[in-house]
């Protein structure tokens, strides 16, 4: 494995460096839709057994990647701060005499969603979600836009710092349970709509991207990080699991890098968010207002037109040492492959780091003792579980999950600690329930009883809970763009490398063949010639 990794990381910089060319002899061709009108998901990747989801016939896209590498800067706990404490009030908010908290532009052929809640670092409120699903709605509906774009008011150094988790802590505890979850509740609706939109929505993450601002990016088809990039998922800090579709998003990153990231809330900083898997592009901040215009210019909604559009603007591609170098590759990526992989309890990821030598091990160690205990067991079986489940049943589990964590009577109390000694006392020294001393009375049986259980169980608790109900019912095992905007995944490569895919024949191909494979294939996905089930 370790070997065919090391392949991957010197083939990933050659292709990227040839999917420009790929994509522009593809231009060539007639556009190609990559789903039909009346059912853009019906292309779904299925496990074996299951139905495929959708009835129309569309060109279907070959799977995703995600991939590794990059320089990271010295690594630090996420502060929590940066998430919001601002107050949530229903109906529109304004952050000055006219000026709204989200704002909706026209420019040409794309429309634009700005983040404009400077004082809260762009926070998510519930009127925010409200707001932004709202246009989302009208907007996807049209026929006359290229493109949706979320970014944010140029003077924010965040792109969204969170949700307004201290808000929903103080609403529990005054027993307010329906209000404390009304957030999360339209923020969930909002993400699985921006999973699912027939336009092409492109998230320039480009400042701090924690929380509901990774929500609002990592389901969209493009992903743009910049050198102000600051990617986290820092919830077990809290005592909170990383939602936001995050048992989605993380169980299908390489290796165990989704459930370290889950785990320890480790950052991710400019140009490693995308050789994570987490950003399909890298571009300049520089370079951001020249792509939008670009953006607005494209006469439909394509995605390969905005994918075309979108690459004349990235950054020189990662070197091959940048691939192979970067804190989370190499030595240390064998670390977090041998200590997660193949666990189902964290206490026995926290064992295993125990043993290991390196620095790196014990600096992963240092991140996780400072974690609530109950959150990262829950965020190992949430993470574990993602990997089999479709988008939107990841949705509705993590609803179930917010009412348990949010729930004071029955449950562990440590969101509210943690809240409490972050965001309230803000001494940062949570009295966490059980301590980590204790981890081992927190049984899994008891994880997945309490926390994993069926709307109908819970229900018989004789308790008030509910369902997310979404906006669609459109839904996916994998993403259906995951092949056209990014890289392949390690498993992809190593696919090829070991012969494992039709028409390669016998032998083990070299690095060069490899590459002209993968990029041909794109060429072909581009034009619509070739489909994801045709034997990937």
């Amino acid at each position: 494995m370790q070997a065919s990794r090391r392949s991957s990381c010197v083939i990933f910089g050659s292709i990227a460096r040839a999917r420009a060319t790929a994509l522009a002899s593809a231009s060539s061709a007639a556009p190609v839709r990559i789903a039909s009108d009346s059912n853009p998901f019906s292309f779904s990747a299925s496990p074996p057994g299951r139905r495929k989801l959708g009835t129309s016939k569309t060109a279907r896209v070959p799977k995703r990647s995600s991939t590794i590498s990059a320089s990271v800067q010295s690594a630090s706990l996420p502060s929590i701060r940066e998430m919001s404490s601002a107050p949530t009030t229903p109906g529109p908010q304004s952050v000055g005499p006219t000026e709204p908290e989200v704002v909706r532009k026209h420019l040409n052929n794309a429309r634009l969603l700005v983040l404009n809640r400077p004082k809260a670092l762009n926070a998510l409120s519930t009127s925010m979600c409200l707001d932004m699903a709202a246009a989302l709605e009208g907007w996807d509906k049209l026929e006359n836009i290229s493109s949706i774009i979320l970014t944010h008011s140029p003077e924010v150094r965040a792109f969204c710092a969170g949700g307004d988790i201290k808000n929903v802590a103080i609403d529990a505890e005054k027993g307010d349970f329906q209000s404390a979850l009304s957030f999360f509740d339209e923020e969930y609706k909002l993400d699985h709509m921006i999973a699912t939109l027939d336009t092409p929505f492109v998230s320039i993450m480009d400042g701090i991207t924690m929380g509901g601002g990774v929500g609002l990016s990592v389901h969209a088809p493009i992903r743009i990080a910049t050198e102000r990039t600051l990617f986290a998922m820092p919830e077990t800090a809290i005592g909170f699991f990383p939602d936001v579709g995050g048992a989605f998003f993380l169980s299908r990153l390489d290796g165990e890098l989704g459930a370290y990231l889950g785990l320890t809330g480790r950052r991710l900083k400019g140009e490693e968010v995308l050789l994570a898997g987490i950003a399909t592009h890298y571009i300049p901040h520089a370079r951001i207002p020249a792509l939008i215009e670009r953006l607005s210019q494209l006469p439909t909604k394509n995605l390969l037109a905005v994918q075309q559009a979108v690459e004349e603007f990235v950054a020189e591609p990662p070197s091959k040492e940048k691939w192979n170098s970067w804190a989370l590759a190499g030595a240390n990526r064998e670390v977090i492959d041998r200590c997660f992989g193949g666990k189902e309890d964290a206490e026995d990821v926290i064992k295993a780091l125990e043993k290991e030598e390196s620095p790196f091990a014990k600096e992963t160690l240092d991140y996780l003792t400072k974690m609530s205990p109950t959150a990262m067991k829950v965020t190992l079986q949430q993470i574990r579980r993602g990997k089999v489940m479709d988008v939107a049943n990841v949705f509705k589990m993590e609803f179930r999950l917010c009412q348990e964590f949010v729930d004071l009577k029955n449950n562990s109390p440590d969101l509210h600690e943690g809240v409490s000694a972050v965001l309230i006392r803000k001494d940062n020294t949570p009295n966490w329930k059980p301590p980590l001393e204790s981890m081992s009375t927190i049984k899994l049986p008891y994880i997945r009883r309490t926390y994993f259980a069926t709307v109908e169980d819970m229900k018989s608790r004789e308790k008030t809970y509910n369902d997310v109900v979404l906006k669609n019912d459109r839904t996916y095992f994998e993403y259906p763009h995951r092949f056209v905007t990014a890289f392949p995944k390690e498993e992809d490569v190593e696919n090829v490398v070991k012969g494992y895919v039709k028409g390669l024949g016998d032998l083990a191909p070299t690095k060069t063949e490899v590459v002209d494979w993968w990029v041909l294939m794109l060429s072909f996905v581009s034009r619509g010639v070739i489909h994801s089930d045709d034997g990937w």
